[in-house]
């Protein structure tokens, strides 16, 4: 064994001086000419590839792609024991294309597709949801004999949260032999998908038929032996993904050091090497690092140097947003580790309070109530969140707007594969008013209860007026209070969903998603809510007038408080008459005996002798949540 140990030792300083005399020290070859070394890619794309259980994604994913990862294709034993795809799954393919660049020159320009092969089984959305803040483009795969299915649908919801672009892939039409047949059922299930689809922001759809696995057989050798079919439509399918990239996304590679953007790294998958350390494997979502950088785990606050890098096991000194990366770091347990952020140190905040932006999903028809519970899926994590929805004090009022619909919807969705809106955010302004909402609506929903309100008022004039603080109203905004602490960047997308629905509801369990604007650690500031939220509710009281004194501007009123209520907090607030009897403007001036009774004056005279004329008058105020005083403040600003 010693002998041996010598004769290891020796072969490996010969190896070593033997490297150096080749080597120049003092002009180092740049990292793109190094032996062993990948050459940066000019475009890197990651592409979802969803859809139901067993309509054949895992076998798109192994039939387009040639690299694959640790993590691809099912290599979880359970996975394969189940014969179903239980995790994010990751390959990648590189295609060549012809641009135009700025100075009207065609080069070519090599495409990297990272392929994000996401389960199907409906117990697994969560995992789905986490691989949607990384794709930029999507794949939806249907089993052209089933069409569309229930994860189809929810499928289709992540898609018009996430991308701009959907593609749909029709697999499996080898199972139909006869030509003419298989053409009529193509052309069927497509009519169907874009019916089903008309009313969604992917109204215009690619359509690819698609074959991965012709007759069937084991999914692990499927385009490995010599005498089997060859997949169908792939070309198609690679032609039309090329298609939906963005044009600046084609640009020329800038220097990675010039990059501004700070960098943040998804970790998917956490394993130990022996004698190297600990590898990360996950996707750059933005900004870009070196070998020998520090990075921070911002849930643990520890940080760590990178010893060494792959771009599917392809040694690499950096890399950039967009690309599929394994990175090595010492000192670092794996243990109890699995998916997770690093980032540029001291970037990304860890909280459980978040204000958010938020949009109801449309095909989610159950009630989206204020103080209800969700589990909310940002990134990988998913934690329960208790939510109060808001929103612009100025439609309180119940009036919408194509502006204030657009202003409100428009800022919520991905800017996916866009650079310039990338790093564009929606700000949020603490020193505003904002109005609680009890229910959040989707704006077709609210249309519809806006239409149906006006004819129920049109119909019971003389009833009363509905409570102020249950009306219906435009919420763009959502104040979240974590059960558990969560890390995420600024500007995160989040969806929030009810996933205690029992499975075979076929319902959809996607509530409604938003991006974060504004967060903190309770425990560290305590007093974030009352700090950043001038948040009301329009509360209203109701009486009579009982009698008019001689000037017709003093009255006795009665039926607005009990006879043990201090009225000394409601002295000088208005109070309003019906717009039967005018709609006159009073002030409270103070009790009047001891039954509840009081005194309003109002600015002009009145007149309740008319038999249809109405005594009732109202008081309405604001009452804002967050306020912690002893005497809870009332104002009628704006009423």
């Amino acid at each position: 064994r010693r002998k041996c140990n010598r004769i290891y030792i020796a072969r490996r300083r010969k190896t070593l001086c033997r490297g150096m005399m080749m080597s120049s020290p003092s002009t180092p070859p740049p990292p793109e000419q190094r032996r062993g070394r990948r050459r940066r890619r000019v475009c890197n794309v990651s592409v979802g590839i969803l859809g139901h259980v067993d309509s054949g994604k895992t076998s798109l994913a192994r039939a387009l792609s040639t690299s694959f990862s640790t993590a691809s294709l099912d290599k979880n034993p359970q996975s394969k024991l189940r014969g179903i795809t239980l995790d994010l799954g990751f390959s990648s393919f590189v295609d060549t294309r012809e641009v135009e660049a700025k100075d009207g020159e065609k080069r070519a320009v090599d495409v990297c597709y990272t392929l994000v092969d996401c389960p199907g089984h409906a117990s697994l959305i969560k995992t789905v949801l986490g691989g949607a803040s990384i794709i930029d483009c999507m794949i939806l795969v249907v089993d052209v004999n089933k069409g569309i299915q229930t994860q189809t649908a929810e499928c289709v919801v992540v898609g018009e949260i996430a991308v701009k672009k959907l593609i749909v892939c029709l697999n499996k039409i080898d199972s139909i032999q006869d030509e003419e047949k298989r053409k009529t059922k193509v052309e069927q299930v497509e009519k169907k998908i874009r019916m089903a689809l008309s009313k969604s922001k992917f109204a215009s759809l690619d359509f690819v038929a698609t074959s991965a696995r012709p007759g069937g057989g084991n999914d692990q050798d499927v385009g490995l032996k010599e005498t089997e079919a060859k997949p169908i439509g792939l070309e198609k399918l690679v032609d039309i993904l090329a298609e939906r990239i963005p044009k600046q996304r084609f640009e020329e590679a800038k220097d990675v050091s010039s990059s501004s953007s700070k960098f943040l790294f998804a970790v998917d998958h956490c394993f130990a090497v022996k004698g190297q350390g600990t590898v990360l494997t996950g996707t750059v979502l933005s900004g870009s690092c070196k070998v020998g950088d520090f990075v921070e785990i911002p849930h643990l606050k520890e940080e760590k140097k990178i010893k060494s890098m792959q771009i599917f096991r392809e040694s690499t000194d950096e890399c950039e947003r967009g690309d599929r990366v394994g990175m090595c770091v010492a000192g670092l347990d794996p243990e109890g580790l699995e998916r997770f952020l690093v980032s540029s140190p001291k970037t990304v905040p860890t909280f459980d309070r978040a204000i958010v932006s938020c949009e109801k999903i449309r095909l989610h028809k159950s009630q989206v109530k204020t103080k209800a519970k969700f589990h909310v899926t940002i990134g990988h994590q998913t934690v329960m969140a208790k939510a109060i929805f808001f929103g612009e004090a100025n439609n309180s009022n119940n009036t919408v707007n194509n502006e204030t619909l657009a202003g409100a919807v428009g800022t919520l969705s991905l800017n996916n594969g866009d650079e310039r809106m990338h790093s564009k955010r929606q700000e949020f302004d603490c020193q505003r008013e904002y109005a609680l909402a009890h229910e959040l609506f989707h704006v077709s929903e609210l249309a519809r209860k806006e239409t149906a309100s006006a004819e129920e008022d049109d119909k019971n004039q003389n009833d009363d007026e509905e409570d102020e603080d249950t009306a219906n109203m435009l919420a763009t905004y959502c104040y979240l209070e974590f059960e558990k602490p969560v890390t995420a960047p600024e500007n995160a997308l989040f969806i929030a969903s009810k996933l205690d629905v029992p499975e075979g509801s076929n319902v959809c369990r996607l509530a409604f998603f938003g991006k974060t604007l504004s967060c903190a650690d309770s425990s560290k500031s305590p007093t974030f809510a009352e700090e950043n939220l001038r948040l009301f509710s329009i509360k209203s009281r109701k009486g009579t007038i009982e009698r008019v004194e001689s000037d017709n501007r003093t009255c006795v009123c009665k039926g607005m408080f009990k006879k043990e209520s201090d009225l000394s907090s409601f002295r000088n607030m208005f109070v309003w008459m019906d717009s039967s009897a005018g709609g006159a403007k009073g002030r409270i001036e103070g009790s009047f005996g001891k039954t509840g009774k009081f005194k309003v004056y109002f600015e002009k005279e009145i007149d309740i002798g008319g038999v249809n004329t109405s005594r009732k008058i109202t008081m309405r105020f604001k009452r804002f949540v967050y306020d912690k005083s002893e005497k809870r403040i009332m104002d009628q600003t704006g009423l």
